[in-house]
């Protein structure tokens, strides 16, 4: 890891200037800081009730989130944790000490936002409403929390949850393209949005970068704000081991999530927790030692991502990757393993370009028999702007690459159908929201 000096003194113009991008509006989502403003002001301000640690970045946040999150529990510290899209259920996105909320503690906290919003005809988006709800949760713990650590929704400075002014640590996860509509059209107008979770004199830590422009925005935001940044270097990492430091202290750690770019997302999260030890007070940096970062990364839990579960007999990855980064880490993860005959689940979210999904995967597994089933995921609870690729288009992308496609109208279809298929591994992805399907699917089983 090395620290960028930030001697540069700050340009005339201010932060606000340089991260303001319009409020924008499709599909439901509506960016800007106002609205939940007010709508937290009306609660009293739950939000300032329990300091954080904020993460942007296009991918690898919510495995970084989960990190932290682990890490500050292993080391006796009451821990809230807000990260979206929910997975199998719209609380599963507001966790207490790595539980999610029970139905009663949701319920009690949205009553509260939704109540306050309609007073106060505040008119929040579905998004602020939830991320509200968050807040009003970690105020209302018992017991108290020590703190929370916040995943940005999309972007960062005109996201609903960039309303906390002094976060203790913020981070920044691999940036790349996702989301142009609202955040820019290169990589580098989109960096310098997510930048915009740095406050004044607060360290930031960025995780390896694939682009020299995200590095080069990060930095000038950094630098102006007078935000100590600390760059993370590339992590040394075995098939079963990954070496990082503590505080100096070399640490060997047996990551539970799979892929080789968790071990970025640990060292990540590692340096924004050793950087939490400059911001705390002295009661709570005394609990944090390698041993519990050790102990907390090897015991993080985060479904969805390179997860593989058995359904009726049948072996299957699920993986959340939608867009061409995170696609392009699915694609080397499956190079590494056994070559093998693949279906692929795929449902997309629009707007999304099925080819520029399908074409590394292809690739990828050059030489193997590929098939694709191309289906729908149900409307998640509270998310009204999300609808899925219509799978036929998905279904034409793949046959135009010479691919064998069918269309399904949902995952349990598919699943029926590749079930007696012999000796091939069966890879669900192209949206968490068909992933979180899945999960139900296996939940309503387990029920009957």
């Amino acid at each position: 890891m090395t620290a960028t000096p930030q001697s540069e003194a700050p340009t005339s113009h201010t932060a606000s200037q340089e991260h303001q991008i319009s409020p924008s509006m499709s599909k439901g989502i509506t960016l800007g800081l106002a609205r939940i403003t007010q709508l937290l002001n009306t609660l009293g301000n739950p939000h300032l009730a329990v300091p954080i640690i904020h993460v942007a970045g296009t991918n690898g946040k919510g495995s970084v989130c989960a990190y932290i999150d682990s890490i500050l529990r292993a080391s006796s510290l009451k821990v809230g944790r807000f990260t979206s899209p929910h997975l199998v259920h719209v609380r599963d996105s507001i966790t207490l000490q790595g539980k999610p909320l029970s139905e009663s503690e949701y319920l009690s906290a949205h009553t509260k936002v939704e109540d306050a919003n309609k007073k106060h005809d505040v008119q929040a988006s579905p998004f602020e409403l939830l991320a509200a709800t968050a807040f009003q949760s970690f105020k209302d713990a018992d017991p108290p929390l020590d703190l929370a650590v916040v995943e940005v929704g999309m972007g960062g400075s005109t996201d609903a949850t960039n309303v906390c002014p002094r976060p203790l640590v913020t981070a920044i996860t691999s940036v790349d393209m996702d989301h142009q509509a609202f955040l820019g059209n290169t990589v580098q107008e989109i960096a310098t949005v997510k930048a915009g979770i740095i406050k004044q004199g607060r360290p930031c830590i960025l995780a390896p970068q694939a682009h020299a422009e995200a590095t080069e925005a990060v930095r000038n935001v950094a630098r102006r704000l007078e935000a100590p940044l600390l760059e993370i270097s590339a992590t040394s990492t075995s098939s079963t081991t990954t070496h990082l430091s503590f505080c100096n202290q070399p640490l060997e750690v047996k990551l539970p999530l799979l892929g080789s770019y968790q071990a970025a997302n640990a060292t990540t999260a590692v340096a924004a927790v050793e950087a939490l030890l400059q911001t705390v007070d002295a009661s709570k940096a005394g609990c944090i030692t390698a041993e519990t970062v050790k102990i907390g990364l090897e015991s993080t839990r985060w479904p969805g991502r390179l997860d593989c579960i058995e359904y009726q007999g049948i072996n299957m990855l699920l993986d959340g990757a939608h867009n061409p980064a995170s696609i392009d880490e699915l694609a080397n993860y499956l190079k590494s393993l056994s070559p093998k005959n693949t279906t692929f689940i795929l449902a997309l979210s629009s707007p999304r370009d099925p080819l520029a999904l399908l074409k590394p995967l292809v690739s990828a597994l050059s030489g193997q028999e590929i098939t694709v089933m191309a289906t729908n995921f149900s409307q998640p609870e509270g998310m009204p702007w999300v609808s899925a690729v219509d799978p036929s288009e998905v279904a034409k992308a793949a046959q135009s690459l010479g691919i064998q496609a069918q269309v399904t109208q949902n995952v349990k279809e598919a699943l029926s159908l590749v079930k007696n298929l012999p000796d091939r591994q069966i890879v669900i992805c192209g949206s968490l929201y068909l992933v979180a399907d899945t999960y139900r699917l296996l939940e309503s089983l387990q029920e009957v």
